[in-house]
C-alpha cells in the first residue's frame, strides 16, 4: 500500500466492495471504512488520526479512533494490525481511543493487537460480528 497510498483512507476511497487491502509496515492513522473490505496489516500500527470536526469517521470529535466501520460496510474484516493507544487515559485523550468502532453486522476482528486504548474493540448495532485470536 505506501507505494500506491500514502494513506489507508486514500486506498480505502479507492477500493471496490470487497478489495483486500495491505497495510505495509510504519504508523499510520486509520480509516472510516464505508463499504465491505478486508484490512491486512503487515506491520502496521493505527496510531489514530489528529482530532477534527465531529461526525468525521475515524478523526472524531472527542476521542482518536483506528477504524470506524459504518453500517454499509458489512463483513468488513481487519487483522494483523497493532493498534497503539498505550498512553490513553482519562487524563490523556490524545492517544488512540478505539482500536475499531463498528455499527455493522459480520464484521470479523482477529488476529491483532490492542496497546492501552479505552476500547480495543467496539461493536455498536451490529449483528453476528466475530472478534477472535486478538492479543489485548
Amino acid at each position: 500500500m505506501p507505494q500506491n497510498f500514502p494513506t489507508i483512507q486514500l486506498a480505502v476511497d479507492s477500493a471496490n466492495p470487497g478489495d483486500t487491502i495491505q497495510v505495509g509496515a510504519g504508523n499510520w492513522c486509520g480509516a472510516l471504512i464505508s463499504i465491505p473490505l478486508r484490512l491486512v496489516g503487515q506491520g502496521a500500527a493505527i496510531t489514530g488520526c489528529p482530532p477534527g470536526p465531529a461526525g468525521t469517521g475515524p478523526i472524531g470529535d472527542l476521542f482518536k479512533r483506528g477504524f470506524f466501520v459504518s453500517p454499509t460496510a458489512p463483513g468488513t474484516s481487519i487483522s494483523g494490525f497493532v493498534f497503539d493507544g498505550a498512553d490513553f487515559s482519562d487524563t490523556n485523550r490524545s492517544s488512540l481511543a478505539f482500536g475499531v468502532e463498528s455499527f455493522a453486522d459480520g464484521v470479523i476482528v482477529t488476529s491483532n493487537t490492542f496497546l492501552g486504548t479505552g476500547y480495543g474493540v467496539f461493536l455498536v448495532g451490529g449483528n453476528d460480528c466475530q472478534v477472535t485470536h486478538n492479543r489485548l
